[in-house]
């Protein structure tokens, strides 16, 4: 058996019948007050038919009889202070006990609040702290680590010497075949005829002299490429 669990039960229980016991006590008390409060106004009314009976007498000339109801009278008003004085004692009694109830209760409630405060400072202690702070960092060194061995592969194709090297052929001839496909525009002015030389007034020539014209013709051309 738990033995701090059923001492702690116990002392709730107590708590509980020491709040029980105290409102049975209260209303007790409010009680007596309430009955105190209904004696003094069946004494006032004595005291109201003891000045009346008194006049009475003196209306008959009985002063005797005056006296004697004005006796009367005289124990209802002391019957009525005594009452008054009992009555605040006893609300005396029930205003102390409600403050201290209610003291109880918040003591209580404070005790209680402190020991959570303790049971979660033990929880929340500057090495637990430090460890998980310790745990999180190790979990996100370990997360980068995950992450650098996953982008291995790909920084061993960008390190990769032999697809570099590759790569720049392949770029080369891409550059080549694109000056390929623009040297034939630039190239033009071979297939543009030239105007022809007037060979009226001119001496013919001979076939040899006409091919080493022609050969002249096309080093002309090139150079002006």
């Amino acid at each position: 058996m738990d033995f701090l669990k059923f001492f702690g039960k116990n002392k709730k229980e107590s708590n509980e019948e020491e709040q029980k016991n105290a409102t049975i006590v209260i209303n007790n008390l409010r009680d007596q007050v309430s009955m105190m409060e209904k004696r003094n106004t069946a004494v006032k009314t004595r005291i109201d038919v003891a000045i009346s009976e008194a006049k009475q007498k003196l209306d008959k000339k009985d002063k005797n009889g005056a006296l004697i109801a004005l006796k009367r009278k005289k124990q209802y008003d002391a019957e009525i202070e005594k009452n008054q004085g009992i009555q605040l004692v006893l609300e005396n009694q029930i205003y102390s006990l409600e403050g201290i109830t209610m003291q109880k209760t918040i003591v209580d409630a404070l005790t209680l609040g402190n020991k959570s405060i303790k049971k979660f400072n033990m929880q929340l202690n500057s090495e637990k702290i430090e460890e998980l702070m310790d745990d999180i960092q190790e979990e996100a060194d370990n997360f980068k680590m995950i992450q650098d061995a996953m982008a291995q592969p790909l920084q061993q194709v960008y390190n990769d010497t032999e697809l570099l090297d590759e790569l720049e052929q392949l770029e080369n001839d891409m550059t080549d075949k694109k000056l390929e496909l623009e040297l034939p525009e630039s190239l033009t002015l071979q297939n543009q005829r030239l105007p022809d030389v007037p060979t009226k007034g001119l001496p013919k020539l001979t076939a040899d002299e006409e091919l080493e014209q022609e050969l002249a013709q096309i080093k002309d051309s090139m150079n002006v490429l």
